[in-house]
Order: structure tokens, then C-alpha cells, then sequence
């Protein structure tokens, strides 16, 4: 049977390969075959593919499928998204010795999710924070202004950290005007190279820093990147993605890095900035509401404040943008505590700058009032723990305190105290209470003279404590002009006169009064206000310039100054115009008071027989430097000589000689 299977087997293999074998090649010399069939063609098949996608889900991965007619299939796996979870809710705090607890939903599936909090005071210390910003960030010397380089001096957010134990290391990247991506306008000032006048922060740093973290060349990671903290303030515009701005910054900087954001009182005024920033929250940034909360204390919808604020409390009269020191303090500590989750109650302010040097008019503003009352400011940072955690970060770890209880009331005199107590962990904290002296006005105890400092003494209306200072009738006593000082001027008579602390002039004498010529020519002094080019206040000419002539004195120290007095011949209108320009630093002027036809009217007032004084105060004011500068020359209001003439019985001629003026005395005071 399988002798008789096997035979089968080979004959029909034997038929099969018979069939399938070639037919014998034509013989190329024979005859040509033309009634074998002809030829067909074949092509090679091409793959046609129609995509198909199935979508990945957060948890499960999805698929690109190319299907061809012919039935070949290709698949593309895709990974899954993962859940992109809303706000946190927290179920429970944590505290100084418990965890808490917080949850939240996946805004796609709706998976929840529930993670702890962990307990215990988190610290900075040893750690790198970099402030990366515009001046609204270094106005207020939340950290001091420099080129980018770690900072010589302490910001008050390093002093604070200093407060709380925490030593810092803080590296400032603010320039003015510049936004995230865009907008800066003062490359110059700031030691950056002009051609960077228009760069944000994100340029800055590719263009100071370029190896950042993963950057395409795979070099070695700038240090400048290596920071644990790093807090973003925009350029104070309304940039509605500031969102993707600030994103794009973060990711210069190693994935382990925290970031936080600001939001300054101009964001809370352009709310498409504050909403965009504020959205870095669902990333588990910090974001620092101060401007929410000065601006809510300025509009008086904070009640139960010791003081009624007003917007100059806050922001300088200047410019009226730019944070004060008390401000600077709000958000150094805000940024601090919100880092860290401790209180800001308690926190030490006495190292707070008071200076009113930004205000046109000290009487503008009552922060340095504020600054003196420990009860006031203590309810300031009780209201920046609630904005922290109001802003909707992720509440910091904090210890469970009782109520502040007062052990001893403060006096005017003494200090108070209060305390209170974590009933968790009974950690006692402590802080002195201080109220400032009422005090009156000043008064004069020995009076000054032109050769020697006088003595003021003023008193407190409650106690009766007593405070003394020293004042120098004038503060100009004893300098000569150099005419290295001046502009404008081509000659200058007995420089020193004006300022002897002599006011009886005597045109016969010329020990008695100082002369001054102009550089400009008579003919061109009298009709000056046809004149293309006149100074500026650094003694150059220039086509927007306004003075004819100048010229400036260095006081002894920086002191604020409030007034002055000008004593002239008895021809008034010598000096029809002039300004009076402060400076610190001998290079950038500020106007502290201005007068313009001054003969007209009589604004001058008699004295004596032969001398007139002009006599007026302004905002008090630093000065290392004052200037007197000319506006117009002697009078052309013929009426205004007329009637000066007639009431003090002289003969004068309007414009007589304009590129000629005297001065008998000039002095300037100390601020009370």
C-alpha cells in the first residue's frame, strides 16, 4: 500500500515540473513564430495607505494605522497623556507636627487624585534665588539694582531671610523696562549694550547666558541657571500671555528648579496680566499677590486700619508707578512667607529705608508714620499671611497659633510686648511693641548766625521727651563759585560775596554783591526768547534747552532742604526768571522750585533801603548739590518797572543792560 502511494507521489511531482518548464528557446537564424500569443505587461504593486487615528487617553496610549487596498497595514503607537489635573482643594492643613492633605480632579476624565501636604516649617537656607524683573521689582529695594551679578549689598528679602535664620544667596536680574520677552528702553543705563534696547528677560539671558539647561549645542550648563528659586515680574503692561512668556522663561532653567510669580500693583490695575500670571498655579508655582493687597489698602477696602491711605503711601509721586520702601517690605516679606509658609507676623522691619526722597512733597505721603507704628504694621503682615493664602497657593506648613495676647501695653516711652503660643507643638513666640512720640513743632533754642550752627529742640505732647538737632542758617555759608561750575557765564565779580552772609548792598561797594555776565551778547539777552539753543542742566546747549546761564555749589553733606532766600540790588528785575535744581550726585537735576516774571506785581519784597529779597519753600528734598539757573533776564515788562519805580522812588530802564545780573546774598536751608 505505501509502495503503490509513494509511485503516485513521484509521477504526479514528475507531471508537475514537466508542465511548469519553459518552452526551448526560438533558434535566432530560424523562422519567426507569428502566431504565438503576445506578451503581457506586469507592474509592481504600490502601497496606497489611508491614515486612521485612534486618540491616546490620559491613561491609555493611542495609535496612528495606515491601511493599503492590498491589506498591508502599518501602526504607529503613541504614549498616553496623563491627567492634567484642575485647582487643589485642601481637605486639611498641614501643621507644624501633621501632615495635611489636598485633592483634585483630571479636567479630562475626572480621575481624582489625593497627595499630602508635609508638616514642618520648610527653610531657604544655603539656597539660590534669583529675581528676575523690571524696577518695579528694585524700586523698594526688594533686592538693590545692579548688572545681573549676585548682589554686593542686602535687598530687604535677603535681610528678611536673615530675620528667620535663612542665609541666601540672591541673584538680581531686573532692568528697567524690560517684560518677559520684549520691551526694554534704557539698555544703556543699565551697562547693557545698546543694540539690546529692545530685549526682554528671555534675550538678556540667551544673549548674557547662552548654555542653558538642554540647550541645542549640549554644552555645559552656565551657573548662571543653576538657582533653587527663581521670581518672574513682568514689565507692569497688559500682556494677556504672559502665561506662555514666563513658561518659556522656566524652561531655560534645570527641571528641579522652583519658580514663582509677582504680582505688582500695575498687574492688579491690568487685570489680563494678573489672570495670566495667576494661572501658573494649576503648575504648582507661587504665586505673590502684593499688589492685590497694597492696592486694596490704598482704595480703603481693607477696614479696621489704623491708618486711611491714600495711593501715595505706596507709590512714589515722581513718577507715580514706581513701589516705596514700605511697599518694597510688602512684597520682600509676601515673597519670603509665601515660599516658605511662615508667618509674617513678627517679622523685623527696623532696617526699612524711610526715605521720602522719591516724593515731589514729603507731606505726600504717611508711610514713615506706618513704618513707626509696630501696631499698624503688624497688622500689615497678618493681611499678607491671609493674601498668600487667599492668591490659592498651596498652603505652606505653618504652626497653629493662638491669638496674640498683649503682656504689657507700649507707651510713647517704653516698649510693650505680646505673645502667643502653637497649640500644637507650644512653640512661644514673642514681639516688643512700640508707640512713636506725638511731637510738636520745632523751635529755635540758640539761634544760628552767619558764622556759627544754631540748636532746634522740639517736644512729645505726651511724655514731654525731648529732641535736639543742629540747623545751619545757610547752607551755601562761606562757598565761592568756581567758574568751573558754571555755564553761560563769561566772567563772574567777588564770587564769594553772595554768599558772605551779608544782605546790605551797595552799588559803590563791590565787596557788597557778586556780578555775573553772560556769555550771550546784549542784543542777543534782549530778545532772548528768540534764541534757538539755551542750556540744559548739565551746561550744554541744546535745541529744548531753557536756562541762559548757571551755576551750582556742593553742600558740605546730602541733607534735605526745603527753601531758600535771594537777595538782589534794588533793581529787581535783573533776574526776571530762575530756577532752583537739586541733584545728588552733581549729574541728574531735579527742579525744586521755578519763578517767572517775577518783577511784575512786585513779588519781591523790600527789605531794606537798597536790598529786595525773593524769599520761597518747595517739597522737602535730598541735596549733595544745588544749582540757580537763569530763565530770563532782566525785566521787559515796562508796567512792572513803572510801577517798581514809583513805590521805591528809583530810576531804572526796562531791559537795561539784560546780559548783566547781580546778586547780593544767596541762601539755602535745612529741612525741619
Amino acid at each position: 500500500m505505501k509502495k503503490a502511494f509513494l509511485i503516485s507521489l513521484i509521477a504526479l511531482l514528475l507531471a508537475f515540473f514537466t508542465a511548469c518548464e519553459a518552452p526551448p528557446a526560438p533558434d535566432p537564424e530560424g523562422p519567426v513564430d507569428t502566431t504565438s500569443a503576445p506578451a503581457v505587461e506586469t507592474t509592481e504593486h504600490v502601497h496606497e495607505y489611508e491614515q486612521e487615528l485612534k486618540a491616546p487617553t490620559c491613561t491609555e496610549g493611542g495609535y496612528f494605522e495606515r491601511r493599503c487596498s492590498c491589506g498591508d497595514v502599518k501602526r504607529e503607537e503613541t504614549s498616553p497623556k496623563g491627567h492634567s489635573y484642575g485647582a487643589w482643594e485642601v481637605l486639611s492643613a498641614p501643621t507644624c507636627n501633621a501632615d495635611g492633605k489636598r485633592k483634585a480632579a483630571c479636567t479630562v476624565c475626572g480621575e481624582p487624585i489625593e497627595e499630602a501636604i508635609p508638616a514642618g516649617e520648610s527653610t531657604l537656607d544655603g539656597q539660590k534665588i534669583m529675581f528676575a524683573g523690571n524696577s518695579l521689582t528694585y524700586y523698594g529695594e526688594v533686592v538693590i539694582n545692579s548688572d545681573g551679578n549676585p548682589t554686593k549689598n542686602k535687598g530687604v528679602f535677603e535681610k528678611i531671610a536673615e530675620f528667620y535664620g535663612d542665609k541666601v544667596t540672591v541673584t538680581n536680574f531686573t532692568y528697567g523696562s524690560a517684560g518677559f520677552t520684549d520691551g526694554r528702553d534704557k539698555a544703556s543705563t543699565d551697562g547693557i549694550p545698546s543694540s539690546y534696547k529692545d530685549y526682554g528677560l528671555y534675550q538678556l539671558m540667551l544673549e548674557l547666558h547662552p548654555n542653558h539647561y538642554n540647550n541645542k549645542d549640549g554644552k555645559e550648563m552656565d551657573a548662571f541657571y543653576d538657582q533653587d528659586i527663581v521670581i518672574f515680574q513682568q514689565r507692569g503692561s497688559s500682556i494677556a500671555d504672559s502665561y506662555d512668556q514666563v513658561k518659556q522663561l522656566a524652561a531655560l532653567f534645570p527641571e528641579d528648579t522652583r519658580f514663582a510669580v509677582m504680582i505688582t500693583h500695575y498687574d492688579t490695575k491690568n487685570t489680563s496680566t494678573s489672570s495670566a500670571l495667576k494661572k501658573t498655579l494649576a503648575d504648582g508655582w507661587v504665586v505673590i499677590p502684593a499688589g492685590d493687597l497694597v492696592t486694596d489698602l490704598w482704595n480703603g477696602r481693607i477696614k479696621d486700619t489704623e491708618f486711611k491711605y491714600t495711593k501715595t503711601d505706596f507709590v512714589i509721586t515722581k513718577d507715580n508707578v514706581h513701589p516705596n520702601y514700605l511697599t518694597g517690605y510688602i512684597k520682600a516679606l509676601m515673597t519670603y512667607c509665601a515660599l516658605t509658609g511662615r508667618s509674617a507676623e513678627g517679622a523685623d522691619y527696623s532696617f526699612v529705608n524711610r526715605s521720602t526722597g522719591y516724593y515731589a512733597n514729603a507731606a505726600e505721603t504717611q508711610f514713615e508714620d506706618v513704618l513707626a507704628s509696630s501696631s499698624e504694621m503688624l497688622r500689615i503682615q497678618s493681611l499678607i499671611d491671609s493674601y498668600i493664602e487667599k492668591a490659592g497657593n498651596k498652603p505652606a506648613t505653618s504652626h497653629s497659633y493662638t491669638e496674640w495676647m498683649e503682656i504689657k501695653a507700649p507707651t510713647c516711652n517704653s516698649e510693650g510686648e505680646r505673645t502667643r503660643e502653637c497649640t500644637a507643638c507650644g512653640k512661644r513666640e514673642s514681639i516688643k511693641l512700640t508707640v512713636p512720640h506725638t511731637y510738636g513743632d520745632w523751635y529755635v533754642s540758640i539761634a544760628a548766625t552767619a558764622e556759627a550752627k544754631g540748636t532746634k529742640e522740639r517736644a512729645c505732647t505726651v511724655c514731654g521727651a525731648k529732641t535736639t538737632k543742629q540747623y545751619t542758617f545757610n547752607l551755601l555759608y562761606g562757598k565761592a563759585i568756581a567758574k568751573t561750575d558754571s555755564f553761560g557765564l563769561s566772567t563772574i565779580s567777588n564770587p564769594a560775596n553772595q554768599t558772605d552772609g551779608k544782605y546790605v548792598y551797595d552799588k559803590d561797594a563791590k565787596s557788597t554783591y557778586t556780578d555775573f555776565k553772560m556769555s550771550f551778547s546784549k542784543s542777543e539777552c534782549a530778545s532772548y526768547t528768540t534764541i534757538s539753543q539755551l542750556y540744559n542742566e548739565k551746561g550744554q546747549l541744546a535745541a529744548d534747552g531753557k536756562y541762559l546761564c548757571g551755576f551750582r555749589f556742593e553742600l558740605d553733606e546730602q541733607t534735605f532742604i526745603d527753601s531758600f532766600s535771594l537777595y538782589n540790588s534794588g533793581i529787581t528785575y535783573d533776574i526776571d526768571g530762575f530756577d532752583i535744581l537739586v541733584s545728588t550726585d552733581g549729574e541728574n537735576w531735579t527742579l525744586a522750585w521755578s519763578g517767572e516774571k517775577l518783577a511784575s506785581g512786585l513779588k519781591y519784597e523790600k527789605v531794606d533801603a537798597t536790598t529786595n529779597k525773593i524769599t520761597s519753600d518747595f517739597g522737602k528734598v535730598e541735596a549733595k548739590y544745588v544749582m540757580f539757573a537763569l530763565t530770563a533776564p532782566r525785566s521787559r515788562d515796562a508796567a512792572g518797572v513803572a510801577a517798581f519805580n514809583d513805590k521805591y522812588g528809583v530810576v531804572a530802564e526796562v531791559n537795561a543792560n539784560p546780559h548783566y545780573f547781580r546778586i547780593v546774598e544767596f541762601e539755602l536751608y535745612e529741612a525741619d
